[in-house]
């Protein structure tokens, strides 16, 4: 799936941030199922609210890795 003689290290900071956020939005992550239960939220309004601050993270994401590849393509 990796190009050959390309980077490793931007993909695999991709797949884990993606990895990351993928189990922090799962319904049954036990934070988000403790969490929820504990202060009554519902788990909806949690995933919308979070939606933004995840974004944030995966262009963060996106953007270190995109520097790292030109860096170590060099």
């Amino acid at each position: 799936m990796i190009p050959q003689g390309t980077p490793v290290l931007p993909y695999i900071i991709i797949m884990m941030t993606a990895n990351a956020i993928g189990q922090t939005h799962s319904p049954v992550h036990i934070c988000m199922v403790v969490g929820n239960e504990y202060f009554g939220a519902s788990l909806g309004r949690v995933i919308r609210m979070s939606l933004i601050p995840q974004g944030f993270r995966l262009a963060a994401a996106l953007l270190f890795a995109w520097a790292l590849a030109i860096f170590l393509s060099r």
